[in-house]
């Protein structure tokens, strides 16, 4: 097709066909063909391109009957379409402001009517011969009443409805010219400066002509998000990948392709000197042993709340359960995966269009069948609850940073944000509290404190009890519980007695790995005695 365009010669249908997304750019191949009718240097233009390409990275093959001298690139203003709501808009406004101008017209004339009717009045009542029948009594004071109402009130409460009127339908003039406002701005951020693409061609002979033009563009991204689904010996992971095209570029019944491959340019930096000096550094006080055993404890704790907060479980019957957050649609279409290591390349088998406007599109990567179990812990922190750690050990294929959601069968647990997983590692798919299994811990005997008429010493005993109630299969539960450690030779804490034993102590931290068959009951119980100097507190104390 030729076209008249002053320096551009032929304009060159061409099409995207393929894109490549990187995790902040994509490559884009177009292709397409026309037909050169006479020999010698013509101009093939490529129209339209998005200015958010990198100029360095064009590149132009063909095949016909001629070379290709050089490639090169014009900027100018894009056009865009108006966008339907600005269109719909002008119309309600010139609506409202035809109505407002009847209005206007309609209180004018009433206006001067009144004007009219007064300057009559005023007039008439003035004369002299109006006088004389006035004190004659020859006036109808009924029907002048009527006329000045008419002249004074009816007027005026006409114009007050029409000034009501006005300043209602101006308010709404004034809210469309608002969003009209809004939508106007982001027509103006939308109007893109686009590119030509100049091919200069040395054509042999009449003949057709097919190029293939690729370029890389910035604005174009994706990343993975997944769904978990729970089911009773294995974890099926759907990973899915979201694609953001914010090119102003339709890629329209293209080929896609996502690669985690880094695209950025780095470089070599050469170190600076190592100096080294003579004096005495910094170094901070360390913990006592006993202090540095019960923090390595309590953030062991401190984890499993964190993961508790981070996967919020679904409520046991108490609570309705959580419902899932609204998801981007997803064409379910399974990619073919490509792994190089630590590059992953997925390829669409089927052509997609996505469209330029930012938004999330997501198509179906893999589907994993991986390894699944669950953990239970409680501590002393956790009153009535257990938690249960969903614990899924990974495939062969390294699974990329994404948010994920957690289901069992049709039931939403929670969302995630899973970490670069290396394959075969096992990893926390969130924590929930259990809706199976409960714990409660009772303290069953409190004595007071005793104190001698001889002895210099006062004592406290107390017995506590943890049952643990398993309502689901059997199950292998971790229990951490705290008995006081003095930090003082004059305090002494005694176990009574402990059952069953615990697998682990350190420094008033007892652990247990229980196993409890399921729908039936476990108790671990313990009795201690604190004992100290008569006459002193001790603190903080059960």
């Amino acid at each position: 097709m030729v076209l008249s365009l002053g320096d551009y010669m032929n304009e060159l249908d061409c099409p995207i066909v393929e894109v490549t997304v990187y995790r902040s750019e994509a490559d884009i191949k177009r292709t397409g063909k026309i037909h050169l009718p006479s020999s010698g240097l013509q101009k093939v233009i490529i129209p339209n391109v998005s200015s958010k390409i990198n100029q360095d990275s064009i590149r132009v093959n063909g095949r016909g009957l001629g070379s290709i001298i050089s490639t090169d690139i014009k900027s100018k203003l894009g056009e865009r379409t108006p966008l339907p709501e600005i269109t719909s808009l002008l119309d309600e406004l010139e609506q409202l402001y035809l109505e407002k101008a009847k209005l206007e017209a309609e209180k004018a004339a009433l206006a001067q009517q009144q004007e009219g009717l007064l300057s009559l009045w005023n007039k008439t009542t003035h004369e002299e011969h109006f006088l004389r029948r006035w004190a004659m009594g020859k006036i109808d004071i009924e029907k002048l009443k009527t006329l000045e109402a008419y002249v004074f009130q009816d007027f005026s409460t006409k114009l007050l409805d029409l000034d009501l009127k006005l300043k209602k339908l101006q308010e709404k003039i004034d809210d469309k010219n608002a969003q009209l406002e809004m939508l106007n701005a982001q027509f103006r951020e939308q109007t893109e400066r686009l590119y030509d693409i100049v091919v200069n061609v040395d054509v042999d002979q009449e003949s057709d002509f097919e190029l293939d033009v690729t370029y890389r563009i910035y604005d174009s991204y994706w990343h993975p998000t997944y769904d978990i689904t729970l089911e009773s010996e294995s974890a099926k992971v759907e990973q899915f990948v979201l694609v953001r095209n914010s090119t102003f570029e339709p890629w329209n019944n293209a080929y896609l392709t996502l690669s985690t491959v880094s695209t950025s340019v780095t470089s070599i930096q050469e170190p600076e000197p190592y100096y080294i000096y003579l004096g005495t550094p910094y170094v901070a006080k360390p913990r006592s042993a006993a202090r540095r055993d019960m923090f390595e404890a309590e953030k062991k704790m401190a984890e499993i709340e964190e993961m508790d907060e981070d996967l919020a479980g679904a409520p046991y019957e108490e609570e309705p359960a959580l419902m899932p957050p609204p998801a981007p649609d997803l064409k379910v279409v399974e990619a073919e995966l490509r792994s190089e290591g630590e590059v992953q390349v997925f390829k669409l088998p089927e052509k997609v269009t996505i469209p330029p406007d930012g938004e999330p599109h997501g198509f179906l990567a893999q589907t994993y069948k991986l390894q699944f179990k669950r953990e239970f812990y409680w501590d002393a922190y956790l009153g009535n609850e257990v938690i249960e750690l969903l614990k899924i050990t990974n495939g062969d294929v390294t699974l990329l940073p994404g948010r994920a959601k957690v289901f069992e069968g049709q039931d939403f647990i929670g969302a995630t944000n899973l970490p670069k997983i290396a394959p075969s590692e096992e990893f926390d798919a969130g924590a929930r509290v259990s809706p199976t299994i409960k714990a409660e811990k009772k303290l069953m005997e409190r004595e007071a404190e005793k104190t001698g008429l001889v002895g210099k010493k006062s004592t406290r005993s107390y017995k506590y009890q943890l049952k643990i109630e398993n309502l689901r299969e059997d199950s292998l539960i971790t229990v951490y519980d705290r008995i006081p450690k003095s930090q003082s030779e004059e305090v002494e804490v005694e176990i009574k007695s402990m059952k069953p034993e615990p697998k682990e102590t350190r420094i008033g931290i007892y652990k247990w790995e229980v196993e409890v068959p399921a729908k039936s009951e476990f108790f671990i119980e313990y009795e201690f005695v604190i004992e100290f100097p008569r006459g002193q507190n001790v603190y903080p104390l059960p």
